[in-house]
């Protein structure tokens, strides 16, 4: 997702084919730079919200992993205020919307796309 999102479609099977397709073979630098990227993003994940970070309500949430993965790793060139957004990111948990849009239908392209943009949009206000 953090390279493709703007190409995402479902079904998810067939993305996931498209894209281990398309980085099949991919160079020694590309390998070293979405290593790095995923090394960086998780150690600021698990440091700053600690290990329930993909808990919204106790249990692990794929769709939560992704959309704070993907968010997470596009802004790691930038200045993020991780006390704001761990002291905030209850408040994007509760919101009605963004339950729904890591509860149902996760893979459908609209809530793709809405997950996405709540939190971002969540971003904005509260961390940036």
């Amino acid at each position: 997702m953090y390279s493709l999102l703007n190409e995402y479609s479902k079904p998810l099977k067939e993305f996931l084919n498209k894209f281990n397709g398309r980085y099949r073979n991919p160079t020694e630098s590309e390998i070293e730079r979405l290593s790095n990227v995923f090394k960086q993003t998780t150690d600021l994940i698990l440091e700053k919200l600690g290990k329930n970070a993909f808990r919204p309500d106790r249990v692990f949430n794929a769709a939560a992993f992704e959309v704070l993965m993907v968010g997470i790793a596009n802004r790691l060139d930038q200045n993020i205020d991780f006390d704001s957004l761990t002291e905030n990111i209850g408040s994007l948990y509760k919101t009605q919307d963004f339950i729904d849009s890591i509860t149902r239908a996760t893979s459908d392209e609209k809530v793709v796309d809405q997950r996405h943009r709540l939190f971002n949009e969540f971003v904005e206000e509260y961390v940036q």
